[in-house]
């Protein structure tokens, strides 16, 4: 993150960077709405112990409903 503030230090990282299933929805929206179908998702900062089956499931549980 503190490579990406120092890049954009003058954007709003939320904008671009979203926290939460709410904010992920909303940002994906927003792209769809402009034309875009295609995207890669990734943690900006995942901690080392965590758990990527979980964190995998969680995104999808979030982003596949918006598939169409």
């Amino acid at each position: 993150m503190a490579a990406l503030r120092a890049r954009r230090a003058d954007r709003d990282l939320t904008d671009i960077v979203p926290v939460g299933a709410d904010a992920l929805r909303d940002l994906l929206g927003r792209h769809v709405g402009a034309g875009l179908s295609k995207f890669v998702l990734r943690p900006v900062d995942a901690a080392p112990d965590t758990d990527d089956g979980a964190e995998l499931g969680w995104l999808a549980e979030v982003v596949l409903p918006l598939q169409t």
